[in-house]
């Protein structure tokens, strides 16, 4: 009698899914598509890496898709992560104010569905549908530990971000993000996701979640204090429930009292805000990972009546391992009384924080009794008062060794040399893909030329690089929470900020680890002293700073100059940049690294494998197995 021929079918579901880990995403579909066997052996690396971390607009076709993973008894217990985007739709990306030198010249078939995702959006916001979906939603999934409101798609690229994919094949362009200045139509649609987020997590009885917060990282466009954090009773009630197991939150916030409240009467309107955040504290159990950041792009000019410590000094931080405070207001009694509750803190980084009563030194003191458990410390571009504060002594004019104007007189001569070259090479025609030649006057590096200068809704590129495979593994990463900055210190025992080595500037920029730690306070207490007030770095300039125009990435130039001036990266209202996830922090997309880098040949890509892999799917099946899998259809 004849063996049996062996069949792939057989293998254990160990080397099945091994090898299902490295096909790509329209192999491992049609695999799944060929019978039972095969499909339930692939299930877990499949729905880990396509359903265990979504990233979703609030959008009808979007929610409806969650909602159909939710109500799948297959794939709800593999969806782990939840990034929601506040990312809209505006009849005015419509308008191009600048007749036809916008980037985004639509077609009929691009401009009704834009106006459809308008209209979407609008009525789900008056009808209350994107609520009552996303409540539903987040009662059915057993497994959900994180949660996070995301402002660009950069910042979760890790994640499957298919919703943002198919409205860009339907209308030619992505979404609307913040731009780096206030706008009231956003700020508006950042209130609303913000509300119906927390509104559907108290209401949907979840008692999963670990990770809670916010990942802003686009200008002064935050959230407020006063209003967005300010939670009825029974919500508040709803929300610490769903809280109580919640182990890190991550959370910007502008604590800034401005317009109608600020004017009539300062001192009542700070009483709220401080009393709204006392009652936020009282949601959160012990955590073990905070960062909170205020103010963001505000640093150095932080007003009167802005401060963190009320709901710093109102939270339970016997457990807290991680805290991260950036740019903010303090005074040395409550941020004492803070850290004296830090009972097992590992990980403390204080950025940009404003002592306004007291020096440091005491803080200093008390991080000395600290040393045993704490094995990793920041203290970056600390003020005291408006001051600049130094933790090593400043060098005497003689020990510079020449006039610190001569600095910049090499830096002007760098220039001047550069000039020179670029005036000797001149730049050949650029060619685009289909041969059409572009002026080198019209774009250079791919950045618009001066004529064509994006306005904010033309700041994000059209496309995104392809999902990541399972082989990236990145799925299940995503779910243990968001991921902090490295540990890895600066390098440099002066502890000078990053490209400021060349400035006599010492002790401004401190990252210590374990030992260091314990050996460096004793000389930062000795040495202690403050600098000028921030405000008179920008005086000096009288409040205006001329800037070359058409020279390179406005990043670089904003941070080299905030670089000259003594002030840390990003200080002068411009990110640092970036790739892969730092691009969610750069102004205009199409001039950041990593997804924001390329727009012409990644967005056939990304509509090629997001359509074609949701197509693979959609036709020719028979079988209630299937159905699983046709839910990538609907993106």
């Amino acid at each position: 009698m004849a063996k049996p021929k062996p069949a792939l079918a057989d293998l254990p579901e160990e080397l099945i899914s091994n090898i299902a880990c490295r096909l790509w995403s329209d192999d491992i579909q049609s695999l799944r598509l060929t019978c039972k066997a095969l499909e339930q052996k692939t299930l877990h690396e499949f729905a880990t890496e396509y359903f265990g971390s979504k990233a979703i607009l609030i959008t009808t076709d979007a929610l409806k898709v969650l909602g159909n993973i939710a109500r799948s008894k297959k794939l709800s217990k593999y969806l782990t992560s939840l990034y929601v985007l506040t990312s809209y739709f505006s009849e005015s990306a419509l308008t191009c104010p600048r007749g036809n030198t916008c980037v985004w010249k639509p077609t009929v078939r691009h401009r009704e569905a834009w106006k459809y995702y308008c209209d979407d959006q609008k009525d789900l916001a008056s009808s209350g549908r994107d609520l009552n979906m996303l409540s539903e939603a987040l009662r059915d999934l057993p497994a959900l530990k994180l949660i996070i409101v995301v402002d660009t798609p950069n910042a979760v690229l890790e994640s499957d971000v298919r919703p943002w994919l198919k409205t860009f094949r339907l209308t030619g362009r992505n979404p609307m993000i913040p731009s780096e200045r206030k706008n009231a139509e956003y700020l508006k649609k950042l209130s609303h996701v913000w509300n119906i987020v927390t509104s559907a997590i108290a209401d949907s009885g979840i008692r999963t979640l670990k990770h809670f917060g916010t990942s802003l990282g686009r200008g002064e466009n935050a959230l407020s204090v006063p209003s967005d954090i300010r939670f009825s009773d029974a919500k508040l009630g709803g929300l610490r429930k769903a809280f109580k197991s919640l182990v890190s939150l991550h959370v910007q916030l502008t604590s800034k009292i401005s317009g109608k409240s600020a004017s009539k009467d300062a001192s009542q309107a700070l009483a709220k805000s401080v009393q709204v955040q006392r009652r936020f504290a009282a949601i959160f159990p012990p955590l073990e990972d905070l960062d909170l950041c205020f103010d963001s792009r505000e640093r150095g000019e932080i007003a009167n009546n802005t401060t963190i410590m009320p709901f710093l000094a109102n939270l339970d931080l016997k457990k807290m391992k991680t805290l991260s405070l950036d740019a903010a207001r303090a005074d040395r009694p409550t941020l004492t009384s803070v850290l004296e509750n830090l009972h097992s803190i590992q990980d403390l980084r204080l950025t940009h924080i404003d002592l306004s009563k007291g020096s440091w030194v005491p803080i200093l003191r008390q991080l000395q009794s600290m040393t045993p458990h704490l094995t990793h410390l920041h203290l970056m571009f600390l003020l005291e008062s408006g001051k600049k504060v130094y933790f090593l002594k400043q060098p005497e004019e003689e020990d510079l060794g020449a006039d610190p104007d001569d600095f910049y007189d090499d830096f002007d001569d760098e220039e001047d040399d550069d000039d020179d070259d670029e005036e000797e090479d001149d730049l050949p025609p650029l060619e685009t893909m289909e041969g059409d030649i572009i002026s080198t006057a019209t774009a250079v590096d791919g950045h618009p030329g001066a004529d064509q200068t994006p306005n904010s809704m033309d700041t994000m590129p059209h496309s995104l690089p392809p999902p990541p495979t399972a082989s990236q593994a990145t799925a299940t990463s995503a779910a243990k929470g968001p991921t902090l900055p490295s540990k890895s210190t600066h390098g440099n025992m002066e502890h000078k900020s990053p490209c400021q080595e060349d400035l006599p500037e010492r002790g401004y920029y401190v990252c210590l680890q374990d030992e260091q730690i314990r050996e460096q306070l004793p000389t930062f207490i000795a040495e202690y002293n403050t600098g000028e007030h921030i405000n008179e770095v920008m005086q000096g300039f009288g409040g205006a700073i001329p800037i070359p125009l058409g020279a390179g990435n406005p990043n670089d130039l904003m941070n080299g100059l905030a670089a000259s001036l003594g002030l840390p990266p990003g200080y002068m209202g411009m990110p640092m940049g970036g790739g892969g996830a730092g691009g969610a922090q750069g102004g205009a997309g199409a001039t950041q690294g990593g997804a924001g880098a390329t727009q012409g040949g990644l967005g056939a890509g990304n509509t090629g494998p997001g359509a074609g892999g949701g197509g693979a799917v959609a036709g020719g099946k028979s079988g209630r197995f299937r159905q699983i899998d046709g839910l990538l259809s609907g993106l």
